[in-house]
C-alpha cells in the first residue's frame, strides 16, 4: 500500500473529535487518496503517450498504423517524406487505397488493387499475415513522379478494442530510373 500523504487534524482540547467525525474525516482522507492516485496514474499515462508520440514523430523510418477496419490512423513525418503524401491527405483512408496510389502507374491493375485490399483485410481480421514481419522491398512513385525503392516491415498490435496493423518503412537509397523496377 502506497502512502500518498498525511491528513492531520489537531485540537489541543480533549474529546473535540467524536467517533462519527473521525469516521467522516477518514472517509475524506480515503477519497483524497483515491483522487491523488488517479491523478498520478493520469500523469504517468500522459508521459507514456508523449514518449510514444515523440518516438513516432522523430523516427527516420516512416510509421503507419491502421485500425481494425484498415483505416489509416497514423502517418508520421517520415512517412510523408518517403511517400510524398501529407498526413492529412491519407488519415481516414483505407490503407490499401493509399498503397495503390503509391505504386508505379505501370503496374497498377484492378487485380493488384484487390490483392492488396484482401491481404490487409485478412491481416487485420486474423491478427496475422504470413511474411508481414519480414522486410520486403517495393518500388513507389511519388506524387511528383519520382521513384524510390522502399523497404517495409509490418507488425500487429492487439488491443482490447481490436487489432491494429502497421508498417515501418525506409528508403533503400538505391537510384531507380523513372518507371524501372
Amino acid at each position: 500500500e502506497n502512502v500518498l500523504g498525511l491528513l492531520q487534524f489537531n485540537d489541543h482540547r480533549s474529546d473535540k473529535f467524536s467517533p462519527g467525525m473521525i469516521s467522516y474525516l477518514e472517509k475524506i482522507s480515503d477519497t483524497l487518496s483515491i483522487a491523488l492516485s488517479r491523478r498520478q496514474a493520469e500523469e504517468a499515462l500522459i508521459e507514456s503517450e508523449n514518449k510514444f508520440r515523440n518516438v513516432i514523430e522523430h523516427s527516420t523510418d516512416g510509421v503507419v498504423l491502421v485500425d481494425s477496419h484498415g483505416i489509416l490512423i497514423e502517418w508520421n513525418p517520415a512517412a510523408e517524406k518517403i511517400s510524398g503524401f501529407q498526413r492529412m491527405e491519407v488519415i481516414g483512408q483505407f490503407l490499401w487505397e493509399v498503397i495503390i496510389r503509391m505504386l508505379p502507374s505501370s503496374i497498377k491493375t484492378e487485380t493488384l488493387h484487390e490483392t492488396i485490399r484482401n491481404k490487409w483485410i485478412a491481416t487485420v481480421n486474423s491478427g496475422y499475415a504470413k511474411g508481414l514481419d519480414h522486410m520486403s522491398e517495393v518500388e513507389i512513385e511519388t506524387p511528383l513522379g519520382g521513384y524510390k525503392i522502399v523497404q517495409t516491415s509490418g507488425f500487429i498490435i492487439k488491443t482490447d478494442k481490436g487489432t491494429l496493423a502497421g508498417a515501418a518503412a525506409r528508403v533503400d537509397g538505391r537510384f531507380v530510373a523513372a518507371g524501372a523496377a
